[in-house]
């Protein structure tokens, strides 16, 4: 399967403008940042998917894989420009290969398994500033990986539902000229539930280990910390 996307302002051809950062360019070329302008294009991506699916074991085992190549035009890239202190949009045009495998399982009438895993191999073919053709595209995960495990059980005429599941973020790249990244990022999840078909409590908990790690950077010294641990209790009730 193949299929072309793009942002309806950019509708027609790959070149159309999709946004003004007025000022910008000038700013950028006097601090010897290229990729940044003004004027930002829309980004476009051409990308040939192909996938399997497939149930075993009187259909408790669900099994996906896929693979898919993108060529992008114009994939952004963020800057900070400490001389007027704004954030702006770069372009780039970027070739992304990678796969996917994920994995469910019913293994008894009280345990789940949830498993995938996830591949990216990215890499800059074009931007203003040729010296970073070959390198990793920036904001791209090298790999993800996630896996859950879930076990329900009768108390006492209730229904109790124990849930967690681990996060694996890989190595990110911020900038086209990959000198600052990253590094791969483990997190954990978790809800316990109690209750009936007709309503049930859940406490939940993200990021429960607390991991302190970097949403967003971008080159300049613009910086975005995750959230912390959250922690909270909800109330579902089905009419």
């Amino acid at each position: 399967m193949s299929r072309r996307a793009w942002s309806p302002a950019a509708a027609g051809h790959p070149q159309d403008f999709i946004g003004a950062q007025t000022g910008v360019g000038a700013v950028a070329d006097a601090s010897g940042i290229a990729g940044v302008n003004d004027l930002f294009n829309a980004e476009v991506a051409d990308t040939a998917e192909i996938g399997l699916k497939a149930q075993f074991m009187d259909n408790r085992v669900n099994l996906g894989v896929s693979a898919y190549s993108t060529e992008s035009k114009n994939s952004y890239f963020f800057v900070f420009l400490a001389a007027n202190s704004t954030q702006n949009l770069g372009n780039l045009d970027a070739d992304y290969k990678g796969g996917e495998i994920e994995l469910s399982a019913h293994l008894t009438d009280q345990f789940d398994v949830y498993a995938s895993y996830g591949i990216t191999d990215s890499k800059i073919t074009d931007m203003e500033d040729p010296s970073v053709q070959g390198n990793e595209a920036p904001l791209v995960s090298e790999n993800t990986a996630n896996l859950g495990v879930q076990f329900r059980a009768p108390v006492g005429g209730l229904e109790a539902t124990i849930r967690a599941d681990y996060h694996r973020i890989g190595r990110t790249w911020w900038e086209p000229y990959n000198t600052t990244s990253r590094d791969p990022v483990d997190l954990v999840d978790a809800r316990v539930s109690l209750g009936t078909d007709n309503w049930d409590v859940t406490a939940w908990a993200r990021n429960l280990t607390d991991k302190k790690y970097n949403q967003e950077f971008s080159p300049g010294g613009f910086l975005f910390k995750a959230l912390p641990r959250r922690y909270g209790l909800e109330l579902g009730i089905k009419f």
